[in-house]
């Protein structure tokens, strides 16, 4: 129990000092700022609804012998938001004790839940000035208690109250926190029933454990758990046992390495059914991982890991402490990156693939763009006769023009390759056969200009785009009145190809970022 600084007790043993904290509510404020979000703050008390929840679960031979319900409320007007469950509730002694004994938590020694430090009831300290608490157990009654952000002293005791619980089981806890900061008050029905689905993703999918979020006056929303089985995609899954101080803890891993990109979907740990933190968020893992981000950040995997008791969430429970646990469940998980990595490798040649074609399309448009004639009012450009004086005279590349036989403008058509077609072409750069480019994409020089992502998707650069507009440039059907008029065609049309190639990169980009 944290003490204010009094003078010693009489009790005290003699020769010797106590811990004392001479501000405690500057001290648990300043724990509570460790959280970042407003979402973040709520789970908390979700968290303790769910732990008095999982008393029941497990009194009941892993069932739960009611419809366990909690609900969130969010009334804008009163500036509240209130969680509400439906389970044991709690006796008077706990209710206070809770409050009262930080760093005494009842949980503590309680392997099944997730509680254990008891400064999680103090996490409204973060984004609000009050909280209140109403509970009542099923062999006593209710009772009320309220606390404010500056209170350590003078906290009045908790109150009694007759009147029945509002649930159908006539037990339960209701939490309300009020007076939000400004900086906090930007979360919604939407924000919180997102990070509860997030969060809770593995318990909401149990039978019979329903959470809701609503403003007042309407409708709750339900969470729904991710379905991992509605993605396509190859599926690991491992029960790895670790042997630690005499005992066997299975630690569940299932990941999916998705046929397309799950956005907000990285893998993530869990701890008892508690969504802990991305894998590519925790240093600690990604110290110890030889493949790091590029794998377990990669858009494709998606997934949980469940590590069960062998490791011990952090205060924040964004983290995990340093334990011999830690390091042994790292290690055993860390074994399946090899199998990970093959899979992940087979979506990333046919992504590359894809995005190959995508770059592919995108040069022939910039080549159709860069060798359309500009319109003038004497030569529309939808006119035949009108494009072949515009070239006679000087198109926009400077350069005279090849018409097929309908007299429309030949653009060559290129086509990013590994292999050339049959020709006499020695160049192994690029080649020519008919009216078809045929660019090396394996030639060093291209490889060299062309960028990767992490996941080694590659992504045009501006120093591709050049070079492209050179190799292109020099294939152009050009009809020169003399020498020089050919060199300064060609300029022309290098800086024409390589402005049109800059434009569709851009665009390239966008449409990448949104696979």
């Amino acid at each position: 129990m944290f003490r204010a600084n009094t003078p010693s007790r009489p009790n005290r043993i003699p020769g010797t000092i106590e811990l004392e904290i001479s501000d405690p509510v500057l001290m648990l404020n300043e724990i509570a700022r460790r959280y970042e979000t407003t979402e973040r703050v709520l789970m908390e008390y979700v968290d303790n609804a769910l732990d008095d929840a999982e008393a029941l679960y497990r009194e009941n031979d892993q069932h739960y012998p009611y419809p366990i319900a909690i609900e969130i409320t969010i009334d804008p007007t009163a500036g509240t938001v209130t969680i509400q469950d439906n389970c044991r509730g709690m006796s008077r002694d706990v209710l206070e004790r809770v409050v009262k004994n930080i760093g005494e938590s009842y949980k503590r020694g309680v392997t099944w839940v997730n509680g254990r430090f008891g400064f999680g009831v103090h996490a409204f300290r973060a984004a609000a000035e009050s909280i209140q608490f109403q509970t009542k157990h099923h062999n006593s009654s209710g009772y009320s208690l309220q606390l404010d952000r500056s209170q350590h002293r003078g906290i009045k005791e908790a109150k009694r109250h007759d009147d029945a619980f509002p649930t159908a089981s006539g037990t339960g806890t209701m939490v309300i926190i009020s007076d939000f900061d400004a900086d906090w008050n930007d979360f919604s029905v939407d924000s919180v029933k997102a990070e509860i689905e997030h969060h809770f993703e593995r318990l909401i999918a149990r039978p019979n454990l329903t959470i809701t979020v609503a403003e007042t006056g309407r409708p709750h929303q339900r969470c729904l758990p991710f379905d991992y089985e509605a993605i396509e995609g190859k599926s690991i899954r491992r029960t790895l046992q670790i042997d630690y101080k005499e005992e066997t803890y299975p630690i569940a891993v299932q990941l999916l390495v998705a046929r397309e990109k799950q956005p907000d979907r990285a893998v993530s740990f869990f701890v008892r059914g508690r969504r802990i933190n991305e894998a590519v968020q925790i240093k600690s893992f990604m110290r110890k991982s030889d493949l790091k981000t590029r794998l377990w950040g990669h858009p494709h995997l998606l997934g949980y890991i469940e590590v069960g008791e062998i490791v011990h969430p952090a205060i924040t429970r964004d983290d995990f402490n340093r334990t011999k646990g830690r390091q042994l469940c790292y290690e055993a998980i860390l074994t399946l990156e090899p199998e990970i990595d093959t899979l992940i490798k087979q979506v990333n040649t046919a992504d590359k693939d894809k995005t190959l074609g995508t770059i592919e399309n995108a040069i022939n448009n910039a080549v159709a763009a860069a060798e359309t004639p500009a319109p003038t009012p004497e030569s529309p450009i939808g006119s035949t006769a009108g494009a072949k004086a515009e070239v006679s005279a000087a198109t926009a590349l400077s350069t005279a023009q090849t018409f097929d036989d309908s007299g429309t403008l030949a653009v060559p058509d290129i086509r990013l390759v590994t292999d050339f077609p049959a020709s006499d072409a020695a160049d192994e750069r690029v080649c020519q056969v008919d009216k078809t480019i045929y660019i090396n994409i394996e030639h060093p020089d291209f490889q060299e200009r062309l960028a990767y992502t992490r996941q080694r998707i590659p992504k045009i650069t501006d120093r591709l785009t050049a070079y492209l507009a050179g190799l292109i440039s020099i294939y152009y059907p050009l009809q020169p009145a003399a020498e020089t008029d050919a060199l300064q065609a060609q300029v022309d049309t290098i800086i024409k190809l390589e402005a049109a190639l800059h434009q569709q990169r851009t665009e390239l980009a966008q449409t990448l970022s949104h696979r």
